[in-house]
């Protein structure tokens, strides 16, 4: 945590002290690790870094950094794929969302097949599955909004065209929030330990990254998860890493997942 606290900070870069002689970087009295090293060894790297540092400052601390980093070619495990979104796309599509603008987005499926359609943009939104960054949208055909809202990867959108400021916004935004409300679901998980020594606060860190409420009856353990659709995999792997410790009680067609992954696995020993 304290790396991380180290990089949110405000003053981070007017901090750093760059020390070519003894071959060493530091942000205060605090010397660097070896992953904040690495992770300013690719900051520094990108052709973007000179918009908002001097470019002085980013030839010597690439000079420093090359120094003290080793090989950055090393294959770091837990990481995630990285891209890259031109600056002139991000800008159209923070103003496009802000002001809620119809507009005209360009977009790819599977990387494959070009498309372009007008659109109303909502928000961005993390998976925390796919590790990914996705645009929410509806597609305007005519003068109708589709009802179904659509989910790009952010890394899939090619351009944005702005049109007109929509007259009513507050429908627009208010058919949105609507839809995302109904989209969001609530599963209800308990932990029931079949071992004395299974620890409870590993199954609650397991669930830290969703919006959840705690309850503890007795030696139960209950969760009610809020969580999207599209996590909703990702919230099925976490339940079975705890086997016969914990439960879905609901929805219905989570605990048919459930159900339909266990015996498949027990397929696989039927010769046994």
């Amino acid at each position: 945590m304290a790396t991380m606290n180290k990089f949110l900070h405000t003053s981070f870069f007017k901090q750093l002290e760059l020390q070519d002689a003894d071959n060493k970087l530091a942000v205060g009295p605090y010397p660097l690790g070896e992953s904040e090293r690495s992770w300013l060894h690719e900051v520094m790297h990108y052709p973007e870094a000179t918009w908002f540092l001097d470019k002085e400052y980013v030839k010597e601390t690439q000079s420093v950094i090359s120094a003290t980093t080793e090989d950055p070619t090393i294959i770091h495990k837990a990481t995630t794929s990285s891209y890259t979104i031109k600056p002139e796309v991000f800008r159209l599509l923070h103003t496009t969302i802000r002001e809620q603008r119809l507009c005209k987005l360009t977009y790819y499926i599977q990387n494959r097949y070009k498309k372009r359609h007008s659109a109303i943009l909502h928000k961005l939104e993390f998976s925390v599955a796919q590790k990914k960054w996705f645009v929410r949208w509806v597609r305007i055909t005519g003068d109708e909004m589709e009802e179904k809202i659509r989910l790009t990867p952010l890394e899939s959108i090619v351009y944005i065209e702005q049109l007109e400021v929509l007259e009513e916004k507050f429908e627009v935004s208010k058919q949105f929030t609507s839809s995302l409300e109904h989209e969001k679901q609530m599963a209800v998980i308990q932990f029931k330990p079949k071992w004395k020594d299974l620890d409870p606060q590993r199954f609650l860190q397991a669930f830290s990254i969703f919006e959840k409420e705690v309850e503890k009856k007795e030696d139960v353990l209950q969760l009610k998860v809020l969580y999207s659709p599209l996590d909703e995999a990702f919230l099925l792997s976490k339940v079975r890493m705890f086997g016969p410790h914990a439960e879905v009680v609901s929805p219905v067609h989570l605990r048919e997942r459930i159900v339909q992954s266990a015996l498949q696995a027990l397929g696989n020993y039927e010769e046994i």
